[in-house]
């Protein structure tokens, strides 16, 4: 099982926060944010791209860790491309603050993955894909998308997202990996 624990700030005005999987990791004392927000010897820089749809945001992933990805979504299948979320997927998000606000906690952002991250299940009645859209030109990310009433109450500014993605490995039938 590949885990990734990210620990992001929203920006305040605005409506996305992209965690970046594969390129930048951030790290508690050098998250990924604007250099121009925050200082550039306290962030790791972001792309310009990212910086103009974040603003103010910033995220790092809690280990430092980047996501392996072998082929990207625009290379297509003829090139190798498999969506990383292949055997399933795992993500949740949990407020650390401002969760309780007015005793609600339920207003949280939803999550959206980039074509590269995403697979195609079968039947959407049954199943509740996320929102997938092609990949930024800064690489496969996670997309926390707020609503307006997120916005409007003030609610959570920093959570958590945690990812997991089963391996091969993992299944009984692989001889490659441990038990």
């Amino acid at each position: 099982m590949i885990n990734r624990t990210y620990i992001c700030k929203l920006d305040s005005s605005i409506a996305t926060l992209d965690i970046m999987v594969r390129d930048l990791a951030g790290t508690q004392a050098l998250p990924v944010a604007s250099a121009a927000a925050y200082g550039a010897a306290n962030v790791t820089a972001a792309p310009a791209d990212w910086i103009a749809l974040c603003l103010t945001g910033a995220y790092y992933e809690v280990r430092g860790r980047t996501l392996r990805l072998e082929q990207l979504a625009a290379a297509g299948a003829a090139a190798g491309f498999v969506p990383r979320t292949r055997l399933g997927w795992d993500i949740s998000v949990y407020p650390i603050v401002h969760a309780a606000l007015n005793g609600n906690s339920g207003l949280l952002p939803t999550i959206g993955l980039s074509a590269s991250l995403a697979a195609e299940f079968g039947d959407a009645a049954v199943i509740t894909e996320p929102t997938v859209f092609p990949d930024p030109t800064y690489g496969p990310v996670i997309r926390l998308i707020t609503t307006d009433d997120l916005i409007e109450q003030d609610r959570p500014r920093i959570c958590v997202v945690h990812l997991s993605l089963p391996e091969r490995k993992d299944e009984d039938f692989s001889n490659i990996g441990g038990p």
